[in-house]
């Protein structure tokens, strides 16, 4: 291995000297001795046989160029003196690219107008690799192309590029012909097509051929040259690279188009289909539209919209055009395809930026109102409304039927509803009504219209502009259902005046109502059959015949037909109330979309609360698929978690509130009692949590029992509406407690009763306790007396189930520990109940009576010690205070 040599050892020792200055000079010294070797090593890299490397070589160069324009001769030097390619025809070839390549970085590091000399050797270079070398004149020709539009007034320049185009009879020299305006471009067409023969793909210097078409146009020649040249040789080659050029030069073709003829001659078929294909850049277009001549623009209109595709370029060239112009091209409209005058006119609106009533016309008349609707939808709310009067004005006159015109006009305004994302709806909400008539048609297909166009625009509607949808859901029961509930009443009213109230204390109403449905039902079934029977004997009778039995059968079948006819109204009646069911459901299932798209706002929240009324009602309907779909929607959708509901507004909460125990005190509620108490339960605690204050929501849910307590028949309140409450607001019943307890003791019935006291054991069970975990005496106390005045009454009314709710509160009040004198009493009540016959006959009732005796008498027993022990202690310390006295 050779050693190194002795100086650059030195060098590399004197690098790791302590003294900076001696550093920086030796490395100084360093960079003068490198300089030279720098150029000679970059300007001989631009021959490498690597792409790669070349290119890097040159654009260093480019950076010492600039750093130091007084190595712009060193540099000459050595290109003159290194890229020379001895050695063989491979060498010679990447040496005159060396050379083009340096010649670049003089271009780029703008070196090349430091002296007329310098200028005339680059130039001369050129021509020179262009004539040497037939595969580098493309860049040989680009690369003075460039030269001269960067020193433009050199006469050097100039000279050089004449010299260049007489000597040179190719493609260069053409190109060098047009580029100086020294020859017709028609002329020297044939001689630019010969850069294809070299075998390139794409010629680097395409300015000589825009320079062609724009030469061409000043002379007044530009249909001459395109057809003779563009058309004939490039557009209608077989070779792709040919027909790529020529349509890279329609843009700037379009740009200098003066008369509808230059349009027809460029924009042919087959070059529109052609640039179709290639996907040129609508920025293009667009751009050169904006500069042609305004008498062309028509027919570039016509020509893409009869054509299709290009939609920009067309806005574009009607954006520019006057109203007369426009008028005449949608009248051209009316005699292309469907699709290409859809396209066209969809542009004209476009171009218009606002309603045009002509356009919705045509579009209208050609049955492509959804495209028109979607159009209009993209100006905003006031653009679609405008549409939706022009569109109803022409269905009405279309259509005599009205049924047909709402249908259609509902389906045109739905189908551009959903382009309303994050718009205000119109004032008169006629884009809800029409989705509520779409619900409302026998049409499968237009209902889900319906369902999609309130999909997009659920987020944006408030709550009034549901509206149309509640009115669907509050549609009036028919007469059958008024007179089934009529008789379902009068029928309840009589088992409770015969019974004594005990189908409310059992809750058997629903069974009673199963009943009457079953009962009614058979009877259709029997009154179906005979019909069936007359109608099958009717085939027998002769009109011609006076035998009597004839004449009375005959009777007979007239009272058959008029039965029938009855029968069909009854049938249409039930075919009515399935399609309104139906509309209900579909109105329901829409809410349900609204509810699950605006929950995650306060705003939304609020609208939720809102429903609950409505949602009420239609769990009362008789309807039971509307009342089960209801009570899904209530369960599973709002009635959920109330820490949700949290930063709802107090005074709307409040408003919720009463608006629903109004409904819940109806008696239509106690068809839905589930329902009627979970929502009251859930909006309590709403209140509470947003902020109403506790007096408000006391006196609220006081009403509803006192209300409930006095009803003469069953309400929208049942068995859990008193411990559902107190599970969750138990604070709320304590203020309340003195009505619960005389409900308790004096209800009107004893099903009443029985939820006043499992109100109470429930309550106590789960009200908040003080700083000792006590709960307040006085309740406690209140609820003893209750059960004592309960003891004392006459058990033979009694029922198992209100003795087991007496003996649960008993079992509360035991739990308590609160035991002593008042333990006394309850066992005292214990034993009078225990000698009422249904706990004599009942073994459950007796063990419990005989466990919670058993646990009073321990807390008695502990109780009279403690007592006994305070007595005690009384004594001594009276006695103490008597022997003092005697002392003194």
């Amino acid at each position: 291995m050779a050693r190194p040599s002795e100086r650059i050892l030195n060098v590399l020792s004197s690098l790791n000297t302590q003294e900076r200055e001696q550093r920086i000079s030796k490395a100084k010294v360093l960079g003068e001795e490198s300089t030279a070797y720098v150029q000679k090593r970059l300007v001989r890299g631009t021959a490498s046989s690597n792409g790669s490397a070349r290119e890097a070589f040159s654009l260093a160069l480019v950076s010492v160029l600039k750093n130091d324009p007084e190595s712009v001769q060193s540099v000459k030097s050595l290109i003159d003196a290194e890229l020379i390619g001895k050695g063989g025809r491979r060498e010679e070839r990447e040496a005159t690219l060396g050379r083009l390549f340096c010649i670049a970085a003089f271009l780029r590091s703008k070196t090349l107008d430091s002296s007329s000399e310098l200028v005339k050797w680059a130039i001369g270079e050129l021509f020179k690799a262009a004539e040497t070398e037939r595969g580098l004149s493309d860049l040989a020709l680009f690369l003075a192309v460039q030269m001269r539009l960067t020193v433009p007034a050199n006469a050097v320049v100039e000279k050089q590029c004449s010299a260049w185009a007489t000597k040179r009879d190719t493609a260069d020299g053409a190109a060098m012909k047009i580029l100086l305006e020294q020859a017709d471009p028609v002329d020297v067409g044939p001689s630019l097509m010969t850069w294809f023969d070299n075998g390139f793909i794409m010629p680097k210097a395409p300015y000589c051929w825009i320079l062609s078409v724009q030469q061409s146009a000043r002379r007044g020649a530009l249909d001459k040259f395109w057809l003779k040249v563009v058309e004939n040789r490039l557009l209608r080659s077989s070779a792709a690279e040919k027909r790529k050029l020529g349509l890279r030069l329609v843009p700037t073709a379009l740009a200098l188009a003066k008369t509808a003829t230059n349009v027809e001659t460029i924009l042919t078929k087959r070059t529109v289909l052609q640039l179709a294909n290639a996907k040129v850049t609508a920025d293009e277009l667009v751009a050169a539209i904006g500069e042609t001549a305004p008498k062309a623009l028509p027919s570039i209109a016509s020509t893409f919209g009869r054509l299709g595709g290009f939609g920009a370029a067309l806005v574009a060239a009607v954006e520019r055009m006057n109203s007369d112009e426009e008028a005449a091209l949608i009248r051209r409209t009316r005699e292309w395809e469907q699709v290409k005058a859809v396209s066209t006119l969809s542009a004209i609106w476009k171009a218009r930026k606002s309603f045009h009533e002509d356009v919705a016309k045509e579009l209208s008349a050609r049955d492509a109102t959804t495209s028109v609707i979607q159009l209009a939808a993209e100006f905003g709310p006031s653009t679609l409304i405008d549409l939706y009067n022009l569109l109803s004005d022409m269905t009405e006159m279309k259509y005599i039927d009205s049924d047909t015109a709402r249908e259609e006009n509902a389906k045109n305004l739905i189908a551009g509803s959903g382009r309303l994302c994050g718009e205000e709806l119109d004032e008169n909400n006629s884009i809800m009504q029409s989705i509520a008539d779409l619900l409302q048609l026998e049409s499968a297909t237009m209902r889900s219209v319906a369902v999609l166009a309130f999909n997009e625009i659920m987020r944006q509607i408030t709550f009034e502009d549901l509206q149309p949808l509640f009115e669907l859901l509050d549609e009036p029961i028919s007469d059958d259902e008024e007179d089934d509930a009529e008789e379902e009443e009068l029928s309840e009213d009589e088992d409770e005046e015969s019974e004594g109230g005990s189908s409310s204390e059992d809750g058997d109403e629903a069974e009673g109502d199963g009943q009457v449905e079953e009962t009614n039902s058979l009877e259709r079934v029997e009154s179906e059959a005979e019909e069936e029977e007359e109608n099958r004997s009717m085939s027998d009778i002769d009109m011609d015949d006076e035998d009597p039995e004839v004449l009375a059968r005959y009777d007979q079948m007239l009272g058959s037909v008029v039965k029938e006819a009855t029968l069909s109204e009854r049938q249409q009646r039930k075919r009515d109330l399935e399609a309104r069911t139906h509309v209900r459901s579909k109105a329901l299932d829409l809410l349900a979309k609204y509810i699950t798209a605006t929950r995650k706002t306060k705003k939304g929240l609020e609208n939720i609360l809102l429903l609950i009324p409505l949602l009420l009602d239609v769990s009362m309907m008789q309807d039971r698929t509307s009342s089960d779909k209801a009570e899904g929607l209530l369960i599973k959708k709002v009635l959920r978690s109330p820490a949700e509901f949290s930063s709802c507004n107090s005074e709307r909460v409040l408003e919720v509130l009463k608006m629903s125990m109004d409904k819940v005190l109806l008696p239509e509620a106690r068809k839905a009692v589930h329902q009627c108490e979970r929502a009251v339960s859930f909006l309590l605690t709403v209140a509470l949590r947003s902020g109403v204050q506790r007096s408000l929501v006391s006196a609220e849910f006081e009403r509803g029992w006192t209300t409930f307590a006095s009803a003469r028949k069953d309400l929208g309140l049942g068995r859990e509406f008193g411990e559902l409450v107190s599970s969750s607001n138990p604070s709320v019943v304590l203020d309340c407690f003195d009505s619960i307890l005389d409900t308790a003791v004096d209800g009107k019935t004893p099903f009443v009763q029985g939820i006043a006291l499992q109100t109470l054991a429930a309550t106590l069970k789960s009200a908040p306790r003080n700083e000792e975990s006590i709960l307040d005496p006085s309740k406690c106390t209140a609820a003893e007396e209750a059960i004592a005045k309960i003891a004392r009454k006459d058990g033979s009314n009694f029922k198992a189930a209100r003795v087991r709710d007496v003996l649960a509160l008993c079992s509360v009040l035991t739990e308590l520990e609160y035991m002593g004198k008042n333990a006394r009493a309850i066992g005292d009540s214990l034993q009078a109940m225990s000698s009422w016959q249904v706990v004599q006959n009942n073994g459950g009732l007796r063990n419990i009576v005989e466990q919670l005796e058993e646990r009073l008498g321990e807390g008695t027993a502990d109780g009279d010690e403690e007592e006994g022990a305070r007595k005690r202690k009384s004594k001594a310390s009276g006695a103490g205070d008597r022997k003092s006295q005697r002392r003194k």
